[in-house]
Formats: structure tokens, sequence, C-alpha cells
């Protein structure tokens, strides 16, 4: 009845809660909603399926990783994996087709989770930096026993990494950096500049360098297919 709500859902729960599970269940929530997905699509009244580059890329991904999976050895827990892995990344298909009014709803929702989730994460480095609240999280993922808290080894003090509501810091960085892309990309004026600001301060303190890599080779990319001004001013900052 309600399909932007779904893809929605998605959305808030990968911006902010991508380890929760389903109630009383082991299935992570997350792949739940990025199967409902496809069905929520089937609803959308304007709904116009044309398939392109994007998915001869994802057939090809999928081909190459189930390659990987027969060389390391094909079982049933690799088999689920790989299911779990495809429809998880699958997902970008229907979003990509969603119609322009729900696939805004959707950026606002997930650009909304991230920024929330940096909030959270930042507060708990600056308070919580011995992970004593984290404990309580046991729903997200968190031990109750202790030892939450993960660091960068450094000369004088170990620095805490930024984990939040995310687990583990690199999973954090990987979301927050698509979220920082996507605030920069879809939004404007200050709509934009509060949730980047905020998310990428969050993506720093995760102290992930695949995420921030991530981040200098977009900036690098988007530097060399810029010009004139826009160039320079993308170079000054």
């Amino acid at each position: 009845r309600h399909p932007r709500i779904v893809c929605m859902g998605f959305a808030g729960v990968l911006g902010l809660v991508p380890y929760v599970h389903v109630p009383s269940t082991g299935i992570p929530l997350l792949l739940v909603l990025a199967v409902g997905i496809w069905v929520a699509l089937l609803f959308f009244p304007d709904l116009h399926f044309q398939a392109g580059w994007p998915e001869i890329w994802l057939l090809l991904l999928a081909a190459v990783a189930l390659l990987s999976v027969v060389a390391t050895g094909v079982s049933k827990g690799s088999l689920i994996e790989y299911v779990a892995w495809l429809a998880a990344t699958a997902v970008v298909i229907p979003i990509r087709h969603l119609p322009e009014h729900a696939r805004q709803w959707c950026i606002g929702a997930f650009v909304t989770s991230c920024t929330v989730a940096a909030l959270v994460g930042i507060a708990l480095v600056r308070f919580d930096p011995r992970g004593t609240f984290l404990s309580r999280l046991t729903f997200l993922g968190y031990s109750v026993v202790g030892d939450n808290v993960q660091y960068v080894p450094g000369r004088e003090s170990n620095v805490v990494r930024l984990t939040g509501t995310f687990v583990e810091p690199n999973i954090a960085g990987l979301v927050l950096a698509a979220g920082l892309f996507v605030a920069i990309s879809s939004l404007t004026g200050i709509r934009r500049a509060i949730p980047a600001g905020i998310i990428g301060l969050g993506l720093l303190l995760t102290l992930s360098r695949a995420a921030l890599g991530s981040v200098v080779v977009a900036a690098l990319v988007l530097i060399v297919f810029s010009g004139g001004k826009r160039r320079w001013a993308l170079l000054g900052t």
C-alpha cells in the first residue's frame, strides 16, 4: 500500500542501525528490506524500468564474486553469504529506477539517518570514551561484557575510533562516506552544508583509512572532470 515507506525504511536502517535484526530472529532487517524494495518497486504507478550499463556491471560483479566463492571453497555457509551479499548489493538497481519523488524521499531518509548516526557517534566518542554505554546496545550487536571500544594505537595514548550505532568503525566509515557523497551531490544550500559537515566530522573520527581514501579519490576525480573556476575552487578547498 505504501511502497515509499519500504524504500525510506531501508535507507534509514542502512544509515543508522545496519546490524539490527528482525526481532526474535537472527535475520538482518537490512537484508529483509533490501529484498522488500524489489516488491515495493512493482507498486509504483509511474515506474519505468529500463536496463542499462549499471545492470550489466552488476551482473559482471556477481559473476566474479561467484568465481571467488568457487575458488575458496563451496559450502552451504559460503553460498548463504553470497546470496545475502548479492541481495544487498543489487538493491542499487531498484533504487536507480525509483520515480523521482520516491528517490528524493529515499535520499532524504538516508542523509538524515547518517546525520543522526554521526551525532550519536560523536557524542559517544566525547562522553563515553571507555565504551560503558555501548554494552547496553546489545540489540545492535555489541557485547554485554564490554571490550566494545576500538582504538588506534598512538605514541602517547590510544585514540578512540567512532563506532556509534554501527558496531564496527570501518562499517561506520563506509556508510558515512556514502552518506557524505549523497548529501553533497543531491542536496543544496543549508540542507547540504549542515548534514555534510556533521557526517564529515563523524567520518574523520572513524579513522577508517579505506573510507577516508575513498573520499580523497572521489575528490580527485571530481577535480579532474570539473572545469574553469570550479576546478580551482575545489583545489583551493
